[in-house]
């Protein structure tokens, strides 16, 4: 069994679009995923799995949570990977307040010109970090227009991404570890 962390977008927004956690949480195990635990209303989750194909998983979810009627959007990583990602933070150790480091997760990996394209737009703070399928912020400014870019992002290159605030993803780190 593999511990992994899926993060969706699409669900749970406005007063529209509302898909309850123990919904969700029903959904995962009706496609086989185990030991399923939610962590805030936005979909993020911890589940265990045998395939190891985070793809495969993000695509089943998918699936199911557009059968209900849904757009929704998912990135899946194993318990390595989110462990990975938590220590790149560039901020660690350094005099940044933790409330204002935001990540963004891509739905693939950004070569040198997404990379360039990111990092020439103002993120209201420093995008000090932005490799493979993850970009670091730190905000200097209010976290909408981390959300604003990310979409102008996506509708230029066609890749989709996803922001958790740092407090989220140590959460979700904690989660895994546990396990």
């Amino acid at each position: 069994m593999t511990t992994m962390v899926a993060l969706t977008r699409g669900i749970n927004i406005g007063t529209s679009i509302r898909l309850p956690m123990d919904d969700l949480r029903r959904l995962a195990e009706i496609i086989g995923l185990q030991n399923v635990v939610s962590y805030s209303s936005t979909g993020n989750l911890i589940f265990d799995e045998t395939s190891r194909d985070p793809g495969t998983i993000e695509e089943k979810l998918a699936g199911i949570i557009e059968a209900f009627g849904f757009d929704a959007f998912i990135w899946v990583r194993t318990k390595s990977e989110w462990t990975a990602l938590v220590e790149r933070n560039p901020f660690h150790g350094q005099a940044f307040d933790s409330r204002r480091i935001r990540l963004n997760v891509f739905d693939r990996m950004l070569d040198r010109q997404h990379i360039e394209l990111l990092r020439g737009w103002d993120w209201g703070g420093v995008a000090d970090q932005v490799a493979g399928r993850e970009m670091f912020v730190h905000l200097n400014a209010p976290a909408g227009r981390v959300m604003v870019n990310l979409l102008r992002f996506e509708r230029m290159t066609g890749i989709r991404a996803t922001e958790r605030a740092w407090g989220t993803v140590m959460h979700l780190h904690r989660l895994c570890q546990e396990r």
